[in-house]
């Protein structure tokens, strides 16, 4: 859930965008369907998408 993400988004350093992401309602399922147009509209800089495409991409490893 959006709350989750929150909790994650913390945990990987990129709190300061939780309340971004929970006021666009992004939940787990969301993060997996987000595009380069939405990272770079929800980032404000080009590492925070690094990091935030690098640990997405580590989460979807385990999950799978």
């Amino acid at each position: 859930g959006i709350e989750e993400v929150s909790i994650w988004l913390r945990k990987i350093g990129l709190g300061l965008y939780q309340n971004l992401f929970s006021e666009n309602e992004i939940d787990g399922q969301g993060l997996l369907l987000l595009v380069e147009d939405d990272l770079n509209l929800l980032f404000s800089t080009q590492d925070h998408i690094e990091k935030f495409k690098d640990e997405l991409s580590k989460f979807k490893s385990i999950s799978a």
